[in-house]
This record gives C-alpha cells, sequence and structure tokens, in this order.
C-alpha cells in the first residue's frame, strides 16, 4: 500500500466517524514520517569555534578611531570642518555596525570544492546583522527592482521573513545546513548561530 492509498483509507474512516480526527492526524504523520534508518547522520558535527565572537572589537575600534581623527581635525576649526564631518558621521557608522554585531547571528560557511588543486577548502565566518537588513528590506524593498522572471518576489515579505529568522536563531539553537555532491564531490556545510 502507498503512502497516497493509505492517508485515503485514513480519510474515508475519519468520515465514516469510525476515528476522531485526532487519531487521523497521528496515523498520517506515522505513516509519513521517515524511518530512523533512513536518516542519514552528518558525516562530522560542525561547531564553530568562538574566537569569532569578539571580531566586533575590530570594527568598533576603527569607527572609534576615524570618530576620534575627526573630532581632532575639527578641533583646527576653520575650513576643517568641511573634512572633519564626514570623518565623524563615517566612524560613527562604522563604530555602530561593530557594535550591533556584538548579539548578531554568525554565518560560517565551509565548503569543501573536492578538488585536488586549490583551493581545496573555502572557509568564511561573519555576523550576519539580520536586524539591520530586515529593516532595510522591510522599508525599502517595494523601491527595490528584482531581475527578470522575479516579478512576484516582495523584498519587504523577505524582510518579515529575517525577523522571524531573527527571533528563533541562537548559539544554542542554530540553523544548520549540510550538503553534498556525489558526483563532484563537493561538500557545503552552512551554520548560522
Amino acid at each position: 500500500m502507498d503512502d497516497h492509498q493509505g492517508t485515503t483509507e485514513i480519510l474515508d474512516l475519519l468520515e465514516d466517524g469510525e476515528i476522531n480526527v485526532d487519531e487521523a492526524i497521528q496515523q498520517i504523520t506515522k505513516q509519513n514520517l521517515p524511518q530512523v534508518e533512513d536518516i542519514e547522520a552528518p558525516s562530522e558535527v560542525f561547531s564553530p569555534p568562538q574566537k569569532w565572537r569578539a571580531w566586533w572589537v575590530i570594527p568598533s575600534s576603527i569607527g572609534f578611531g576615524i570618530t576620534v581623527a575627526g573630532l581632532g581635525v575639527a578641533s583646527l576649526g576653520g575650513w576643517w570642518w568641511l573634512l572633519a564631518v564626514p570623518l565623524i558621521f563615517f566612524g560613527l557608522i562604522v563604530m555602530l555596525v561593530g557594535l550591533l554585531s556584538i548579539r548578531a547571528p554568525w554565518v560560517h560557511i565551509r565548503v569543501d570544492t573536492g578538488q585536488e588543486s586549490w583551493p581545496k577548502r573555502i572557509t568564511i565566518s561573519l555576523p550576519l546583522p539580520l536586524g539591520i537588513v530586515s529593516w532595510c528590506l522591510r522599508e525599502f524593498g517595494n523601491f527595490v527592482p528584482v531581475g527578470s522572471g522575479r516579478k512576484d518576489m516582495n523584498l519587504a515579505e523577505v524582510g518579515r521573513m529575517l525577523d522571524a529568522m531573527k527571533g528563533s536563531i541562537s548559539s544554542e539553537n542554530p540553523l544548520f545546513v549540510e550538503i553534498h555532491d556525489e558526483d563532484s564531490g563537493e561538500h557545503v556545510t552552512v551554520y548560522i548561530s
């Protein structure tokens, strides 16, 4: 008996009143769940190093330095303000991005290319500012042109989806995606925490 026939029989039993809705849901769920033997365990457990969490200090320090340099130039007075104001604003923006990345989730991407020559392995780790990106997409997504063939795509909805992701992803509850291509030998791991 395939899944469609089994589901039809369960729904017929429900329609005839022989089982209730909860029993029908349980039976259909049991029928559609994969068996434990069918689920293959990941080849290796990936846990990103926590040293990346402290890297917010670098952009914050650079932004602080640029802001202080701008204030130093501004103290010269006169026409130096024309150079100082952009320095101060740019420094504050860089410092703000660094401070906002303290609690931002990080994306760790590991690509094993399956090649014998360079590059064998590509590794990228960086903060993922979901809050800033989702706010920009929600506010300005309607004004961004999308590529041809994607006229039904609404970037404001993507921003709302990122808001939902922001609330559910943490270091205790990460998002882990692993893709393995048998033909080329490529292995991609994406870990967001």
